[in-house]
């Protein structure tokens, strides 16, 4: 017995009470204990509440983990959940890794697979960490030149994309079958340059850069798929992913090979965010908008003081396009802002009683588009939006001063439920224009709108 009580309700209770260290201690234990074999009473109950805990806490575990998870452990960098908007190197779908793994263990080497997981399983229940690894790595040995021997014709590789597509693979599955082959097939240089590498990079210069660069010189000595697969793992510990291409700013031949890929990575990073943006801009969070359009926008800028590259050079012309691509999206919502915040401010007043706010709909979609509008205007330099945010201010500004003077007659003039309509408008005006045009413009209506309303008793 795990618990003191019977029930299930009692026995969330106890779960529930634990510290978050015992939480992870006793996961462990029920994991390993049902991979040896054992026989633990509620185990799926117990373990749905201590994932969820987890989930929940800021605790960060090591998961005992699975043959199959072991067996892909060299390619956890470049895995990405969901399904990626593009194909991209160093991209490889976590959708995509069960179908693989169900091929190799059912139609490309189906006793192997079966005496790696039972020897695997028994080692992770009894926390042979050693063991595992070495089994793991002989599977691998054998796996690769299996998988790449299966890819070697179109014969094959038609029998291939056929089973994956039988085990629910989606279209990308043969695309990351490629990429986890080869990532596997370098599994022991990228690991050398991981451990090399510091766990955050926040700017690549100085020691920084130098460690870089002294791990790409030490590990890898080609220009091969390893040599991308390295650039991509430090790539990933940049906090600004474009300053990639700092390490082709130096002499020797991993340097020299960084010059020659580094900026193709790094565009085919920024593509990626684009298609990322332009999913968003329909249902997306603000703030995921906010985050694409400030790593677009700052890698544009990066790059462009980075790099010399002529008008018609390749680099140029990707960039170009990027640029005028996030222009367009972020353009038509700019242009779109003076007409909603009119329309928000377009409604009638009561004529004799007050019928409160305008719609939540209303609000929500002003507020959403004001929150556009900040975005656009944080980043319009790098992506040449100057020229739209000052006409659409001009506009908005025109919009709500006419607003405001109609609101204040009706202030003076109007009965209680107009001006408890005005007063509501005005709040609204107020909080937009704070973030549009600044504190002291708002101070200017909140103080006329005092006048106006010590007017109104005067006259009472």
């Amino acid at each position: 017995m795990l618990t003191p009580g019977n029930s299930r309700e009692q026995l969330r209770e106890y779960l529930c009470s634990l510290t978050s260290e015992k939480q992870a201690a006793l996961l462990d234990n029920v994991e390993r204990a049902i991979l040896r074999g054992e026989l633990v009473e509620n185990a799926e109950l117990v373990l749905a509440e201590l994932r969820s805990a987890i989930r929940a806490s800021s605790t960060k575990t090591q998961r005992v983990g699975s043959p199959s998870r072991r067996f892909f452990d060299p390619i956890e960098p470049f895995i990405v959940d969901g399904t990626p908007c593009r194909v991209m190197r160093g991209q490889i779908a976590r959708t995509s890794l069960s179908p693989i793994w169900i091929w190799i263990s059912r139609d490309l080497l189906p006793k192997e697979a079966k005496s790696y997981s039972d020897t695997v399983t028994r080692a992770l229940g009894t926390n042979d960490k050693r063991a595992v690894a070495a089994h793991a790595e002989a599977f691998q040995a054998v796996a690769v030149p299996s998988i790449r021997k299966a890819l070697a014709s179109l014969k094959c590789r038609d029998w291939v994309r056929e089973r994956l597509a039988a085990h629910l693979g989606s279209p990308r599955a043969m695309t990351d079958l490629r990429e986890v082959v080869t990532v596997l097939a370098s599994r022991h240089a990228l690991s050398a340059v991981a451990s090399k590498l510091p766990e955050r990079i926040d700017t690549l210069s100085g020691e920084h850069l130098a460690t870089v660069r002294q791990a790409l010189d030490e590990v890898v000595v080609d220009c091969d798929d390893t040599f991308i697969y390295a650039l991509l793992l430090v790539m990933k510990r940049l906090s600004e992913p474009w300053q990639l291409v700092r390490l082709g700013a130096n002499s020797g031949q991993a340097v020299t090979s960084s010059q020659r890929l580094a900026v193709p990575l790094v565009i085919a990073h920024l593509e990626n965010k684009r298609s990322e943006l332009r999913t968003m801009m329909a249902s997306g969070e603000i703030g995921t908008i906010g985050d694409l359009v400030g790593t677009i926008a700052k890698s544009l800028k990066g790059l462009e003081s980075e790099l010399n590259l002529s008008e018609k050079s390749w680099a140029t012309q990707k960039l170009n396009a990027i640029r005028n691509d996030v222009h367009a999206l972020l353009a038509a919502e700019i242009e779109a802002v003076p007409t909603i915040v009119t329309r928000f401010f377009d409604l009638t007043a009561p004529v004799e009683v007050a019928h409160g706010n305008p719609e939540a709909t209303a609000v929500a979609e002003t507020e959403r588009q004001i929150a556009l509008f900040e975005i656009s205007r944080t980043f319009e330099g790098p992506l040449s939006l100057d020229t739209k945010i000052t006409s659409a201010l001009s506009h908005m500004r025109h919009a709500i001063e006419h607003t405001i003077a109609e609101l204040l007659v009706l202030l003076r003039c109007g009965f209680d439920g107009v001006r408890n309509f005005c007063l509501v408008q005005i709040s609204h005006a107020v909080r937009i224009c704070t973030r549009l045009f600044g504190k002291r413009y708002a101070s200017s209506i909140v103080a006329a709108t005092n006048t106006a309303l010590d007017d109104k008793q005067r006259t009472a």
